[in-house]
């Protein structure tokens, strides 16, 4: 489940954020909300909400756990 991290939704392995040159551990969390206001393809997707949780699709084996 998803917390209040926004690391947990940025797409680190994403080509976007290659080309930016940056390091993951130089960016704060206000930083990463504006790479994805900026670059909307920095953001994990889908997003899920299921039973008032938030998930990303990679977490897929923990939403089929909840049924």
């Amino acid at each position: 489940m998803l917390g209040d991290d926004p690391s947990e939704l940025f797409s680190w392995r994403s080509p976007s954020f290659k080309k930016l040159g940056l390091e993951k551990s130089d960016i704060t969390g206000p930083k990463l909300l504006s790479l994805m206001m900026e670059e909307p393809r920095l953001i994990k997707r889908p997003i899920i909400l299921y039973q008032g949780q938030r998930f990303v699709t990679s977490e897929w084996k923990k939403i089929l756990s909840l049924g």
